[in-house]
């Protein structure tokens, strides 16, 4: 398509980052421009970023005019931390998203991508982005807007933020690369399903040159791990000699909690083969090794 341009929202983050690198791979002459409220850590060459919050309309819609596609990853995260400003993180994660509905409702031709997850737990930030998947297949049941939805499960990989949110992956590994203790909130029998950030991407890009409007489709391994067993397997591929500290568990997060996607519709739809957990998680170690670390 000639004159393509496209957006993302959230591309200074960690998944916006590898988002970006993918597209000027796959659209190298494409106009693609994110919109965040931060400036990049690591700045993809040819990306034009624009400094905007997803909540100001107004704004929004001048960097988002003329977009062919929009790929919408803006968002408060974190599970107990967003309990400390709950109304922030729903007119972020809901006043965000229905914001960029409006505006492919005015833009009909637009192709727009949500970035949804589970949304089983009982906290603001996955009620918000519940609602927000929700809200999205609202607009497509009654304005038949052009919208693909992929609920992601436990994302991971290169450009990962270490400090701002607590992620196991990348907080287990730098601990590890230090041989510092790696620490387990309750008793490490949470199960986890782990995606690596390149075929999440990929799958988001997909999802719009696969045209599959209106559906909801859980993204992950479809095999579960324990925080112990990942914590075990990142010391082992780190060659550690960390051990493990066991805290009390955070708000918002129940102890023996089960999170594990079922990949049927996935598997139906795309044929890409993802990679392994112990292959992404070599990568990531590798980059934490070579990179200075993101706050």
């Amino acid at each position: 398509m000639k004159n393509l341009k496209i957006a993302v929202t959230g591309g200074a983050g960690f998944i916006g980052t590898n988002l970006l690198q993918e597209l000027k791979k796959r659209y190298i002459d494409a106009e693609i421009i994110s919109i965040d409220i931060r400036n990049p850590q690591y700045p993809v060459s040819g990306i034009k970023y624009e400094l905007c919050d997803v909540r100001l309309k107004d704004r929004l819609f001048t960097p988002l005019n003329s977009s062919n596609k929009i790929f919408h990853l803006a968002a408060l995260i974190g599970t107990h931390e967003s309990f400390d400003n709950p109304s922030e993180v729903f007119e972020t994660n809901i006043g965000g998203v229905l914001n960029i509905l409006d505006f492919v409702k005015r833009n009909p031709q637009t192709e727009l991508f949500v970035a949804g997850m589970p949304g089983i737990w009982n906290n603001p930030y996955s009620i918000s982005k519940d609602a927000a998947v929700r809200m999205a297949l609202a607009y497509y049941e009654t304005y038949l807007i052009k919208v693909s939805i992929l609920r992601w499960y436990s994302v991971y990989g290169p450009y990962q933020y270490i400090n701002r949110y607590n992620k196991a992956v990348p907080t287990f590994i730098t601990k590890a690369l230090n041989n510092e203790p790696l620490p387990v909130f309750g008793n490490g029998n949470q199960t986890s399903d782990f995606i690596y950030v390149q075929d999440a991407v990929n799958l988001a890009i997909d999802s719009l040159e696969n045209r599959k409007w209106g559906k909801v489709i859980q993204c992950a391994s479809g095999k579960g791990i324990t925080v112990n067993q990942l914590v075990n397997k990142i010391i082992k591929l780190c060659k550690s000699s960390s051990k493990v500290a066991h805290l009390p568990m955070r708000i918002g997060e129940p102890e023996n909690a089960y999170v594990v996607a079922d990949t049927e519709e996935l598997k139906k739809h795309y044929s890409r083969k993802p990679i392994t957990l112990d292959e992404g998680l070599s990568k990531t170690i590798t980059f934490y090794q070579q990179t200075k670390i993101l706050d």
